[in-house]
């Protein structure tokens, strides 16, 4: 678990099909996950496309499973499981 003082949630509309991506910074490093708290994510689908800002976040980040490419590597995706905003949010 990580502490962030901001972090932007955006949703968007990919393919017709609803994604929430978040972005924030932690030690100098800009990251883009994919946001998969059970909580969250519905609650951002169920909003319009766009930006949403949210400080002092508590974070966790997380792997997807493994996946198997096309070039039989196996890979795992790094995420976002679980959003926790500062109870003043």
């Amino acid at each position: 678990m990580i502490r962030v003082p901001l972090v932007e949630v955006k949703v968007i509309t990919s393919f017709d099909k609803k994604k929430v991506r978040i972005e924030f910074e932690h030690r100098g490093v800009r990251y883009n996950f994919s946001l998969t708290d059970s909580e969250w994510e519905p609650y951002f689908k169920a909003q319009a496309n766009g930006n949403y800002a949210y400080q002092d976040c508590l974070l966790t980040v997380s792997l997807s499973e493994p996946f198997t490419k096309n070039d039989g590597s196996v890979c795992q995706y790094k995420l976002v499981a679980a959003m926790i905003p500062h109870p003043g949010v």
